[in-house]
């Protein structure tokens, strides 16, 4: 699952040498980043959240704005990339535990 996930947040362009590999994963790359049910809020942290696990500049990088947009604040992307919880922000942090135990399933 976690290698799915890393696929749908890794960028197109990184993969334009591979036209077969760009077809098979675009829909779900679509899918993950826009046409989901999950709140854009809730996606873009659990984006951040594995850009920053993954050491991945250029996703975080390509998603802090898009974050903004969907009305993170910058603590909340600090945290996303791994700041200290708050209790008061309670909903981030259950969100980044539940993805991470992800991992642990795979």
């Amino acid at each position: 699952m976690l290698i799915l996930l890393l696929l749908a947040v890794v960028s197109l362009d990184a993969l334009a040498d591979h036209p077969a590999l760009v077809a098979g994963v675009e829909p779900f790359h679509r899918y993950i980043s826009s046409e989901s049910s999950l709140p854009a809020r809730d996606r873009e942290i659990l984006i951040l959240r594995i850009a920053a696990l993954s050491r991945s500049a250029p996703i975080w990088n390509d998603h802090v704005p898009t974050a903004r947009d969907a009305g993170l604040t910058a603590t909340d992307i600090a945290r996303a990339g791994g700041m200290p919880d708050d209790p008061q922000r309670a909903w981030i942090g259950g969100l980044i535990p539940a993805r991470e135990r992800l991992d642990h399933q795979v």
